[in-house]
């Protein structure tokens, strides 16, 4: 899932509970068809929008911590 200001070029993953993003931003509960500033939920992501580098970094961190838990050797799970 993803959030975006509206007037904004940014896009920010959310986190499971969808209250958050991955970088700690709040995520508005009201919906608004206006330009407002408020970081709202979006279903499908626009080829102008960049993802936020913050989100971007700690949604890598994951994916690396995940995969490195995938293939841990028997020897190492001790």
């Amino acid at each position: 899932m993803y959030a975006t200001r509206l007037l904004s070029d940014i896009y920010h993953r959310v986190q499971p509970r969808g209250e958050h993003t991955l970088c700690g931003l709040r995520i508005s509960r009201v919906k608004s068809e206006q330009k407002a500033n408020t970081l709202q939920l979006i279903d499908q992501l626009t080829p102008n929008l960049m993802i936020c580098k913050h989100c971007e970094r700690i949604s890598n961190q994951e994916l690396f911590s995940e995969e490195k838990r995938i293939h841990r050797l028997p020897s190492e799970s001790a």
